[in-house]
């Protein structure tokens, strides 16, 4: 009568791990952000959030792939608060969605950039500068700084809005050495989520509730005095 969980065995390391080495080349962490941003794609148009996206719970395969899992290690209190978004850690009373997950991103393509011992400050501002991300080209920088912003409402709102300015990167560090500025997070779109389940032997409070709704619409009249539902 006992329950087991079968997962994948991936052998290799964390890439908390291999962090503590030092940081990454530019070329790899483009690399861990395009796949870990696919990942947070697929999961978000599922409409689960995964909470806990840090270097921790990112596994390294002997050839070099990443996998995302889960609480592979219980977060201390210095790195939950070094990859928890404002929200996660009650400085923001706001709801946790997939942008929390971005935040989370952000602060792990943040350790790959500079390495663990420099963490975000905490709480991050937006407008803040960092300087240190000076090693990373200034379109990266610029992107993990808008994962970063403490606002959810400032971040990037999807992850197929990193992934498509992940692919811009040369144009954005073009425009950006020009001294131009750039839009990020045109790519973002809204996440698509499965189709609502079909209530099922439930006629009676389905009239209800759709008399209800349609008691508390609000009516207003034109210049035709026809009606027309708002």
């Amino acid at each position: 009568n006992t329950v087991h969980l079968v997962r994948e065995y991936v052998p290799g390391r964390t890439l908390y791990r291999r962090l503590e080495e030092g940081a990454l080349p530019e070329q790899r962490i483009v690399e861990v952000a395009q796949t870990l941003a696919g990942a947070l794609d697929s999961l978000h148009r599922l409409g689960l959030v995964h909470r806990e996206v840090r270097s921790a719970n990112v596994l390294i395969t002997p050839d070099g792939d990443l996998r995302l899992a889960d609480w592979i290690l219980p977060p201390t209190a210095k790195t939950y608060l070094a990859s928890a978004a404002p929200e996660q850690a009650g400085a923001l009373n706001r709801p946790i969605d997939g942008r929390a997950d971005l935040y989370g991103l952000g602060a792990l393509l943040h350790q790959c950039a500079v390495g663990l011992l420099t963490p975000p400050s905490s709480p991050p501002r937006a407008d803040a500068p960092r300087d240190d991300l000076q090693r990373v080209s200034p379109g990266l920088a610029a992107m993990i700084r808008k994962l970063l912003a403490q606002r959810p409402e400032d971040r990037y709102q999807t992850a197929a809005g990193v992934l498509k300015d992940l692919e811009l990167l040369p144009l954005l560090n073009g425009l950006l050495q020009a001294g131009r500025g750039v839009a990020l997070g045109t790519g973002d779109q809204v996440t698509p989520t499965l189709p609502e389940t079909p209530l099922v032997g439930r006629h009676a409070e389905l009239q209800r509730l759709t008399a209800c709704w349609d008691a508390c619409l609000l009516y207003t009249s034109d210049a035709a005095d026809d009606l027309t539902r708002v």
